[in-house]
């Protein structure tokens, strides 16, 4: 990004919020949902949006690579370890409760 940052670890968007607003941080990334009531009620400024394009709920915000870091991507999913083991063991449950094999 041609600068240097440092990652602040937060245990949920309260707290990082706060400091955002309060302007104990320079800059934060959360979800749109979570920026857009903020945005609209003036108390942050949307800088950019890591999307392919722009959101129509944050309409006159660029996207960024639109604002010049292209590179720059902070999308993904993330979920416990056990997500997976959990949702296999489910799905056989489900299908035993059908009748059907998981084989």
């Amino acid at each position: 990004m041609g600068t240097n940052t440092a990652r602040v670890a937060y245990r949920g968007t309260g707290q990082s919020m706060g400091d955002l607003v309060a302007g104990q941080v320079d800059f934060g990334c959360d979800q749109i949902t979570n920026v857009v009531p903020q945005v609209e009620a003036g108390t942050i400024k949307a800088l950019a949006i890591a999307t392919v394009e722009r959101s129509p709920s944050l309409q006159d915000t660029p996207t960024t690579a639109e604002a010049g870091l292209p590179e720059f991507q902070v999308l993904g999913v993330a979920g416990p370890v056990c997500t997976q083991r959990h949702a296999q063991g489910r799905d056989r449950q489900v299908k035993r409760r059908a009748g059907q094999s998981s084989r």
